[in-house]
C-alpha cells in the first residue's frame, strides 16, 4: 500500500512538463470556480408569478473519508478512500496507468486535499483518467471526439496571424510561429496560415497524417489531448503539449496569446484576466503531468 502523502515528491521529467505551473487549486482559480457556482445557482427559469421561489440549489457532496491511499494492480493503481477503490461513473474501478505512477501519486494527493466539501474543479487529473477509462476506450465515443477535435485545424488560433498592433504580432512571432514550424518539419505536412478573416482550410493529406497520428494514441493520451485542444482551442497547442514540445507553462502562454496582447496595452482587469489565467495554467499542467510517464 503507497501512502498519498509521497505524491509531493515529483519526478524531476514531471517537473519539467510542468514549467513554471503545477495542477493545484490557487486562490485566483478559487474565485474562478465561487464565482461561476454563483453564476450557476443564480440562473432560473423565467416566471411571472409573484409566488416564484429560486431553482433548488443542487446537492454538495461532502467528504465522507477519513485517509487516503494507494494499492498497486495488475493494470495499474487503484485510489482508495478508507480502504475502497474509488469508482468511475461507469462503476469500474479508478485505475491510473502503470507508466503514470507518479500521477498516481498525484491523484491521490487531489483527493486527501479535498476539504469539507468535493469540489470537481479541483480533481483535474482524476477527470482525465476518468475520461480516458470510461470514454476512449469506447471506439465509437472515441471516434467522434476525434472528429470534433479535427475540426478545430481550420480554425486553430495559431494560424491566424495579425499585422498590428506590433505588441500581439511579436507574441504571435514568439509563441505560435514555433509552434506551426514544428508542425510541419515534424510531420511532414503543410499547414496554412492567414492573415485575413477569411479560414485557411487546412489540405485534406495534412488532415490525414495528423489524424493517423493521434489514433495512435493510448485512450490515457487522447483524453490528454482532447482536453488541451478544448482548453486552448488550438489542436496545434494540444498537440504539441501532449508530445512534449511545450511545458504545460508554455501552452498555457500560447493559448492565451491575444488576451496578453490586450492586457498589455489596456492593463489586467482584476478577478478576470488573472483568474482565467490561473485557470488556464492548472488545466495545462494537469494536461502536462497526465501526459509524462514515470522514469
Amino acid at each position: 500500500m503507497l501512502s498519498s502523502n509521497s505524491f509531493t515528491m515529483i519526478p524531476a521529467a514531471v517537473r519539467s512538463a510542468l514549467g513554471a505551473a503545477a495542477p493545484v487549486a490557487r486562490p485566483a482559480v478559487a474565485r474562478f470556480a465561487a464565482r461561476s457556482a454563483h453564476r450557476a445557482l443564480s440562473v432560473t427559469s423565467t416566471r411571472f408569478d409573484a409566488a416564484a421561489s429560486p431553482a433548488p440549489k443542487p446537492p454538495q457532496l461532502k467528504r465522507f473519508w477519513r485517509a487516503v491511499s494507494l494499492k498497486e494492480s495488475e493494470n495499474g493503481y487503484n485510489v482508495l478512500l478508507d480502504g475502497r477503490a474509488v469508482k468511475t461513473p461507469k462503476g469500474t474501478p479508478l485505475t491510473v496507468p502503470a507508466a503514470h505512477r507518479h500521477m498516481a501519486y498525484m491523484v491521490s494527493g487531489e483527493w486527501e486535499s479535498q476539504d469539507k466539501l468535493i469540489k470537481p474543479y479541483s480533481l483535474p487529473l482524476t477527470s482525465l483518467v476518468v475520461r480516458a477509462q470510461d470514454d476512449m476506450t469506447d471506439p465509437e465515443v472515441r471516434a467522434d471526439a476525434t472528429d470534433k477535435l479535427m475540426k478545430f485545424l481550420d480554425t486553430d488560433a495559431t494560424c491566424y496571424h495579425s499585422d498590428h498592433p506590433e505588441c500581439l504580432v511579436a507574441l504571435q512571432q514568439q509563441h505560435w510561429d514555433p509552434l506551426v514550424d514544428w508542425v510541419r518539419m515534424t510531420f511532414g505536412v503543410e499547414l496554412q496560415t492567414t492573415t485575413s478573416l477569411l479560414a485557411p482550410k487546412q489540405p485534406a493529406a495534412t488532415k490525414a497524417v495528423l489524424r493517423a497520428h493521434i489514433d495512435k494514441y493510448t485512450p490515457h493520451q487522447m483524453a490528454c489531448f482532447e482536453k488541451a485542444v478544448l482548453a486552448s482551442k488550438s489542436f496545434v497547442i494540444g498537440l504539441a503539449l501532449v508530445e512534449g514540445r511545450l511545458s504545460g507553462q508554455q501552452a498555457s502562454e500560447a493559448a492565451r496569446v491575444e488576451v496578453m496582447s490586450q492586457i498589455a496595452r489596456f492593463g489586467e482587469v482584476e478577478d478576470a484576466h488573472d483568474v482565467d489565467r490561473e485557470d488556464m495554467q492548472r488545466q495545462m499542467a494537469a494536461i502536462a503531468v497526465g501526459v509524462a510517464t514515470s522514469a
